[in-house]
């Protein structure tokens, strides 16, 4: 049998649910695309006096088309302000306007207007990802791909087969707005229901990612693969007709050797003795990421060896690196300071003449409940790291009512209480549960390029500045 150790618990529940034995079973990875979208988000409303008669005009006029000249005309009015109405009206997307200033009404717009006298204006955007994953109802959610390490089990070889007998793969490109707001009604957006997707931009390029796939192989009556993770479900009926079809052997695919990978990816870390109640935790505060924030120039170093190193690491390995505390007055030299949700700004005013170019690195929360993981509520290197400690009430001590002179006021869910509150990550973080790297403008997006990130990347000043309001 080919069993991983860390699926032991999940392999007896499964042999006692499936009333048979599990002859193999272990964390797999398959590759997806991912592309970065800009949702404009309306909501219909009344039109006002100029709109309508605008809106009326190009319909009752649309053979041939009418113009700006004509429908001022019409009302006896400036033209400049029928202008102002039809560009506002153009930007809604309910008008087009042509070279020869002739309009255009858009066909959804034109039956929402004259079924119920109603146009759609933008209110918002809102950034979503389209995830090209052939095993996933809903393709268009608020997260970027959790990356599964690049060490698991690969079902690449097999992808080809994948894709011929699932035919759910389908591009952004090709949806229409229709589809996609029906995607997104049942995805975890949160969109109003009297709201609609009235345009969609891609923003980034696409982006290739890792998906992780938990198989197991049953034998009762008949072979059975079976795959843990419900939102991609369909997979194990993939799997199981590509074995009658003698596409797959599932001993060949066990028995692959597993890519080396320098440093573990967290979900295969050991726990916490207490990391169910770290999960949680965890969830119930909507924690999404841990921030580390460092200079471009160790963005080289953590590109190079595969992960963000603590300093003991670094110099048993001899890497050069630029050290942004010289000091480390907490000790915890094997460790890396980590924030939750938003950087230390406070320290980060302290050391920010050391480069020109800083980053923030958005990692996978997975670390939080991890063994050797410790929590400091406010700087850990007060006291010379007297208040660090480990465990689920140290980690919910950050988010107390008062923390020293600060207090919750204004604070979101899953932001600590004290800007300066810290998670510390024992000897390495994997560059594989990095999610994406911030960057405070366009020049710099080149130089994380160029360091040897390969995945996302987003351009967010507004991270970058100092929230006195939260000190």
């Amino acid at each position: 049998m080919t069993i991983n150790p860390q699926l032991n618990d999940e392999v007896k529940s499964i042999a006692e649910q499936y009333s048979g034995e599990v002859l193999a079973a272990d964390y797999f990875r398959y590759n997806v695309q991912q592309t970065k979208l800009e949702l404009t988000i309306s909501q219909p409303r009344k039109p006002d006096i100029f709109e309508e008669f605008v809106l009326q005009s190009a319909i009752n006029m649309n053979n041939p088309s009418t113009d700006v000249e004509e429908i001022a005309n019409m009302l006896c009015i400036d033209p400049n302000l029928i202008k102002k109405t039809t560009e506002k009206l153009a930007n809604y997307g309910s008008l087009a306007i042509d070279s020869d200033a002739k309009l255009h009404i858009d066909s959804s717009a034109q039956e929402l207007f004259t079924k119920s006298c109603l146009i759609l204006e933008p209110i918002s955007t809102k950034d979503a990802y389209y995830i090209d994953d052939p095993f996933v109802e809903s393709k268009i959610t608020n997260k970027t791909i959790a990356n599964a390490p690049q060490s698991l089990l690969s079902l690449n070889d097999y992808q080809d087969n994948l894709l011929d007998i699932n035919c759910k793969y389908q591009e952004i490109e090709s949806l229409t707005l229709s589809e996609i707001q029906n995607i997104i009604d049942y995805s975890d957006l949160r969109i109003s229901e009297n709201q609609l997707i009235t345009n969609v931009k891609e923003i980034d390029h696409r982006i290739e990612g890792r998906k992780k796939a938990t198989i197991f192989v049953i034998q009762n009556n008949e072979l059975e693969l079976l795959v843990l993770e419900p939102e991609i479900n369909s997979l194990s009926d993939v799997l199981n007709k590509l074995n009658q079809e003698e596409k797959l052997d599932w001993e060949d695919l066990f028995s692959q050797k597993q890519a080396v990978n320098l440093y573990s990816s967290a979900l295969i870390l050991p726990d916490a003795p207490e990391s169910q109640e770290i999960k949680n935790f965890v969830q119930e505060r909507g924690i999404e990421y841990l921030v580390h924030f460092t200079s471009v120039e160790n963005l080289y170093g953590i590109c190079r060896e595969g992960g963000i190193l603590s300093v003991t690491k670094l110099r048993e390995l001899n890497c050069l690196y630029n050290q942004i505390d010289p000091q480390r007055l907490d000790g915890k030299l094997n460790h890396i300071c980590c924030s939750i949700n938003y950087y230390n700004f406070l320290y980060h005013y302290h050391v920010s003449s050391k480069s020109l170019c800083w980053v923030l690195l958005h990692i996978s929360p997975e670390y939080i409940w991890k063994e050797n993981t410790l929590f400091c509520k406010f700087n850990a290197a007060t006291n010379c790291g007297a208040h660090i400690g480990r465990g689920v009430n140290r980690l919910k001590s950050l988010f107390d009512d008062q923390v020293n002179n600060s207090n919750r006021i204004g604070k979101p869910d899953q932001q600590p209480t004290c800007v300066q509150a810290e998670v510390m990550i024992c000897e390495s973080i994997s560059l594989e549960d990095v999610i994406r790297i911030i960057v405070k403008n366009s020049k710099d997006v080149q130089k994380v390029r160029d360091a040897g990130w390969e995945s996302e990347i987003e351009i967010r000043p507004d991270l970058f500045q100092p929230r006195f309001d939260w000190i």
